[in-house]
């Protein structure tokens, strides 16, 4: 990986911007119905995110060969190079300066906080779920869809040839649902810089039939129930990317989900009325109400 070619692709871009970012960041958080003028903070903690794509690309590389991991992670740290060396890509750098390089810092933060969760070790201070937040938020959910599509395509590497036919598998446990979740739960959460405020909630809809649903923003579900009332299914496949829903089961204090695109959760969940805590190692816990 050439860290040097990076900063330098993100240094010409700088360059080039003469001004634009913050105008457009502005434009963008009024797009979204959010006052434009926090735009002076955000675009300046941005800025200083952006620049920080060739450590955070090193940083990984350092990681993946220290823990062994680095052949699995070389596709998607590949990819990730090539898009940001790319200008014409989701998000015109040449035509956008910085406002260009949102869609690139989000691939590499995105591809950063899957190793946090792997166990990479990051300063408490530097929040990258935030940050991808932020980004996400001026990029807009198209964009991001679009990214995690080309994240996903990436991460797709033929398995490797066997000399021998592998054992059968075990047959998976049955999967168990608590009927306390069923239903639609909301987490919120606020951040606060200098005259900047965000804040954001989460929603999550854990269906009656094991599937479950989630957005930050809003997403559509549709409940299908028969002539009694009772819920018997619900459809999702087209409310949101194949990150944000999947199959979710429950054994014990142990609440599993298997988003649709392959990666697969675990929390510690304690159930109060009206209301639930899910915890996972290594991280603040989150409460989640009715």
């Amino acid at each position: 990986m050439d860290i040097k070619r990076l900063t330098r692709s993100i240094e010409r871009i700088e360059a080039l911007d003469r001004g634009r970012f913050e105008p457009k960041v502005a434009a963008a958080l009024q797009a979204r119905g959010l006052a434009p003028d926090t735009a002076p903070v955000l675009a300046e903690t941005l800025r200083d995110y952006i620049r920080t794509i060739p450590e955070m690309m090193a940083l990984m590389t350092s990681w993946a060969d220290q823990v062994g991991v680095a052949s699995e992670l070389a596709p998607l740290l590949s990819a990730a190079e090539r898009y940001v060396r790319q200008p014409d890509d989701e998000i015109d750098d040449q035509k956008h300066g910085l406002f260009g390089l949102l869609d690139d810092v989000w691939v590499v933060g995105t591809l950063l906080a899957n190793c946090k969760r792997a166990g990479l070790p990051l300063p408490d201070s530097f929040d990258i779920d935030q940050f991808n937040s932020f980004t996400a938020l001026l990029i807009g959910d198209d964009v991001v869809t679009a990214l995690s599509a080309r994240l996903e395509a990436a991460a797709a590497v033929p398995p490797k040839p066997v000399l021998q036919p592998a054992p059968a598998a075990p047959a998976p446990a049955p999967r168990q649902i608590d009927r306390r979740l069923v239903g639609s739960w909301h987490h919120s959460s606020f951040y606060s810089s200098g005259d900047f405020h965000h804040s954001s909630t989460t929603s999550r809809h854990f269906g009656a039939d094991g599937r479950y649903v989630e957005g930050t923003q809003s997403f559509v579900n549709m409940i299908h129930r028969n002539s009694s009332g009772d819920q018997i299914g619900q459809s999702d496949a087209n409310s949101a990317p194949p990150r944000s829903r999947g199959r979710w089961s429950m054994i014990g204090r142990t609440l599993t989900l298997d988003a649709d695109n392959g990666d697969s959760y675990d929390f510690t969940v304690e159930i109060h009325s009206g209301s639930m805590l899910l915890s996972q190692p290594g991280r603040d816990p989150k409460l989640w109400t009715r």
